[in-house]
């Protein structure tokens, strides 16, 4: 089903990088001034979990942002789907780089041993969710119909 020219574009009701920046600097403001202090046990271990994390995000939204740019299609939210992509981390997640916005904070979370950052993650993913992800999803399956209906079927929302 095609939509009229001026409607086509996902209703996203925020912009996930300024939210998750919102949410990225609100933790670091919040563990500066109002630290719960867990203990600095651990370093080594959360290094170990939290760098692989990091460095999986990175990878994950890099890969997918190039993906979106050798399709042809838009990466900006606001812009018109021009197709359905399904390479890449696309074959795993529907969102991979909203996924890795997520990851980066729970990552951070680890590594700080921080209450601020575990809250900002979950706070993030709720958002990103209700604001972003499910008026996309309604906008693609008004657009493509079966096409997106049957990705939805095979791929995870997520993870």
């Amino acid at each position: 089903m095609n939509l009229p020219t001026s409607h086509d574009r996902p209703k996203v009701k925020v912009m996930p990088p300024f939210v998750f920046f919102v949410f990225l600097i609100g933790a670091g403001v919040l563990e500066w001034w109002l630290p719960v202090d867990e203990g600095a046990g651990l370093l080594g271990l959360r290094r170990f979990i939290a760098w692989p994390l990091l460095l999986f995000a990175g990878y994950m939204a890099l890969y997918a942002w190039a993906v979106f740019l050798k399709s042809g299609t838009h990466v900006d939210p606001r812009k018109p789907a021009l197709k359905i992509i399904e390479d890449g981390p696309f074959r795993i997640s529907r969102n991979p780089m909203y996924l890795a916005l997520v990851i980066i904070l729970a990552a951070l979370s680890i590594l700080h041993l921080s209450i601020w950052f575990l809250l900002s993650c979950f706070g993030l993913w709720i958002i990103l969710d209700r604001k972003a992800v499910v008026p996309e999803e309604a906008y693609l399956e008004a657009k493509f119909g079966d096409l997106y209906t049957d990705y939805k079927s095979r791929v995870r929302r997520w993870i």
